[in-house]
């Protein structure tokens, strides 16, 4: 079995949110980047849909 630390990020967040995986262990993405305005630099509408979905995930797993 692989180990689950190589996996993408975005199946570690789904581990997390299961309870198969520490909710410590995922990066800590601040939730107030999702309510940033469309002008600000690192909003969350300038990153590809599959890392908006990451990032989502990851900061409402870490809240």
């Amino acid at each position: 079995m692989q180990d689950v630390a190589a996996a993408p990020l975005t199946a570690r967040v789904r581990l997390a949110m299961l309870g198969r995986w520490s909710r410590d262990d995922p990066p800590e993405v601040p939730p107030g980047i999702i309510a940033l305005p469309k002008w600000a630099p690192p909003n969350i509408c300038s990153f590809s849909a599959l890392m908006c979905l990451a990032l989502v995930s990851v900061s409402v797993t870490r809240a």
